[in-house]
């Protein structure tokens, strides 16, 4: 849910303080890191699944830096991502 927020709250702090939005969307990033992979039990998807917030979240903090033109940033977290996200985001390079 924080890396969700985090992740919310940088567009809102985009249109008054870019650098704020640039931070905060770095520390949804980290959040999502911290988001446990759900057991065979959990009503979340796998990852890679439907349900995978974690690779959700870090596939779209990535792909608005990459909009953005941050391409070094992106790359230095790029091999923190999840495996589904850095394919994601490679196939649209």
């Amino acid at each position: 849910m924080r890396a969700f927020v985090l992740w919310r709250a940088s567009y809102a702090y985009a249109v008054v303080d870019l650098k704020k939005a640039e931070t905060l969307s770095k520390e949804s990033f980290t959040a999502a890191e911290a988001i446990d992979v759900p057991s065979d039990h959990d009503q979340c998807g796998p990852i890679g699944g439907s349900g995978d917030i974690k690779s959700w979240i870090q596939e779209r903090v990535l792909s608005a830096m990459v909009g953005k033109g941050k391409i070094a940033e992106v790359e230095e977290l790029v091999p923190q991502a999840t495996e589904p996200c850095g394919i994601i985001l490679l196939a649209t390079w």
